[in-house]
């Protein structure tokens, strides 16, 4: 793993503090076609978004708290949608948590709707789906590790 990157390969240490690695689709074909069902299911059940595709790998994320250092990673405020690249094209945002909830305290991620942070779950394997556009963040780890995968579906650029 690497140091995350944020839109555009940039690594700002004030912004975001994790390590990641991407997953290109054909590395584990199954895991890509399980996927894109779901990303089917809920773009027709749950959003009005046009999806063509997921047209980027996934990226496995690793947020850790060093004892010593007392600090852990975390992502501050941002959204998914970047101002080019095939970020620019990105509509729904969805994260599986891979660690279970016991194995690290802090690294909540929290999407802001309405002005407001809400806390999603931390069950291992669930998945959270959110519009690319949602301002979120995961908040720093106070202990432990928190493993997570970040997959985007993509359409049509929001007008």
């Amino acid at each position: 793993m690497r140091d995350a990157k944020l839109s555009g390969a940039q690594i700002e240490p004030s912004v975001r503090s994790a390590q990641s690695v991407w997953l290109e689709d054909d590395a584990f074909p199954w895991l890509t076609k399980r996927i894109a069902r779901k990303v089917s299911q809920i773009a027709n059940n749950h959003f009005l978004f046009k999806i063509t595709g997921l047209d980027e790998g996934c990226q496995l994320l690793k947020y850790q708290c060093i004892e010593n250092e007392g600090s852990g990673d975390f992502y501050d405020w941002h959204i998914d949608i970047g101002r080019s690249g095939l970020a620019k094209s990105r509509k729904l945002s969805m994260i599986i948590q891979l660690s279970k909830s016991k194995d690290y305290s802090g690294g909540d991620l929290e999407i802001n709707y309405g002005g407001t942070a809400h806390s999603m779950d931390r069950e291992i394997g669930t998945l959270i789906a959110f519009p690319s556009f949602a301002l979120h963040r995961v908040t720093p780890i106070r202990m432990g590790e928190r493993l997570s995968m970040a997959i985007w579906a993509h359409g049509p650029v929001f007008q």
